[in-house]
């Protein structure tokens, strides 16, 4: 099974609830247990490493004998042969193979996306990464205004960073909520000190190999020392 999100786990649950003696390997680049993604924007800043948010606990994996291995990557397969090439050279032979690697966060092409200090939040290296920046931060912008990006805004704003949500579509949360809920967010985001924009379109971000500021198309710059892609 390639992969370590849940799509994978439940695979390999299905499999040995099926089938008592088949040889399982499950494989994921990260070096965490396999884990929940949504709770990385739930408790930013609380504990999430070290198996805090696992789907299931490394005992389950030895109880079902499934061959957990993390930390490694695939280099190639060959469906012909049935093999799976890891990058460290090793070769596993397969008679059946699960590709349940997911996706990676979309990051919108603006001019300095690639500065330090701009990420996505896919990983619990990711949040980790975050924890550190935001020990010296002061400010901090979220591009993306859906579900993930408010509660990642709100994680950010308890730890007492100013806060700017940057909306590209007319309303907060368009097609999830109407105009009056969405205006009701607004208000209530703007009481606790998270600033949002909606129908705003980001020029760049600025900073001499740090992310420093994002600038608007209307030339408006936000000061960022932290800025999440949330897209």
């Amino acid at each position: 099974i390639l992969g370590g999100g849940t799509a994978a786990v439940n695979a390999a649950k299905a499999i040995r609830d099926r089938n008592e003696t088949a040889d399982i390997i499950l494989l994921s680049d990260e070096t965490e247990l396999p884990y929940d993604r949504p709770m990385l924007t739930k408790n930013m800043f609380g504990d999430i490493a070290n198996g805090a948010i696992a789907s299931k606990e490394a005992a389950w994996y030895r109880q079902n004998m499934i061959d957990l291995r993390l930390g490694v990557r695939v280099s190639s397969m060959d469906i012909g042969r049935k093999e799976i090439r890891l990058e460290h050279g090793e070769v596993l032979h397969y008679d059946k193979c699960i590709y349940a690697l997911g996706s990676h966060s979309f990051v919108p092409p603006i001019p300095g996306a690639t500065l330090s200090g701009v990420t996505p939040i896919r990983t619990i290296a990711d949040v980790e990464n975050i924890k550190q920046m935001a020990l010296t931060a002061k400010h901090a912008v979220v591009i993306g205004g859906g579900v993930l990006g408010l509660e990642a805004a709100w994680e950010l704003r308890k730890e007492k960073l100013q806060v700017t949500v940057l909306e590209g579509m007319p309303q907060l949360m368009l097609g999830k909520i109407d105009a009056v809920a969405a205006d009701m967010m607004c208000k209530v985001a703007d009481k606790v000190g998270v600033t949002i924009h909606t129908g705003v379109k980001i020029a760049e971000i600025k900073g001499d190999g740090k992310a420093e500021a994002v600038v608007l198309a209307d030339g408006t710059e936000i000061s960022a020392d932290i800025v999440i892609m949330s897209t």
